[in-house]
């Protein structure tokens, strides 16, 4: 939230939501971890669902230019130290 809430210009009303909406895609992405490394295919599709789950529930909480905005914050690339590649990829 503390790259969220500032680059998406959070409202009061916003925060709250989209903290539940990410913390609940989080946590379904911890509980697959694993396949990533037993079954790649199922995790992908796993985590694409997560992802679409995620995705479209910001897209009723947020303003149609903050999800445009928030879809330009995906980095180019996964990298374990951007906390937004968490939310992408």
């Amino acid at each position: 939230m503390s790259k969220l809430n500032p680059a998406l210009s959070l409202t009061k009303e916003q925060q709250p939501k989209v903290l539940t909406a990410v913390t609940e895609f989080l946590k379904g992405k911890s509980e697959i971890l694993n396949l990533a490394k037993t079954n790649k295919t199922q995790y992908s599709s796993k985590l694409g669902e997560l992802t679409n789950g995620l995705l479209a529930k910001l897209k009723t909480v947020l303003t149609a230019a903050q999800y445009t905005k928030l879809l330009g914050l995906k980095p180019s690339t996964n990298n374990a130290t951007n906390v937004l590649s968490q939310l992408f990829y």
